[in-house]
């Protein structure tokens, strides 16, 4: 199934909106750049993304900035698309920089300003 650009944010939104972390807040939804660039729900316990429904990111300006290394361009761009963390080796990577301790993921706003 090819999921088009509009149907990913609207299906973000969803999952968005029906996702509720412990605290009852919105936990949001994790990028996570690897092989594949892929977008999944915040797992219940908000320090790691739940792989569980994990899906790919579509191509679009976000992967053009990504790829050049305008970061914020990046963040900016993934968060029109309802993402609100980094996962995987780049969340791991700001984390450690943050010294953010037991958290395998970084909101995006935090992750953004980080020097590259």
């Amino acid at each position: 199934m090819k999921i088009t650009r509009s149907l990913l944010r609207r299906l973000i939104s969803e999952e968005v909106a029906n996702f509720s972390g412990p605290t009852g807040e919105s936990s949001g939804l994790v990028f996570i750049p690897g092989f594949k660039y892929v977008v999944t729900a915040l797992a219940p316990n908000g320090t790691e993304p739940d792989y569980i429904g994990a899906e790919v990111l579509p191509d679009g300006p976000w992967r053009a900035a990504w790829e050049e290394g305008n970061m914020v361009l990046a963040a900016t761009e993934l968060k029109n698309l309802g993402v609100t963390h980094i996962g995987g080796n780049e969340g791991d990577q700001a984390a450690e920089a943050l010294g953010l301790q037991d958290t395998a993921i970084v909101p995006i706003d935090q992750w953004s300003k980080i020097p590259f």
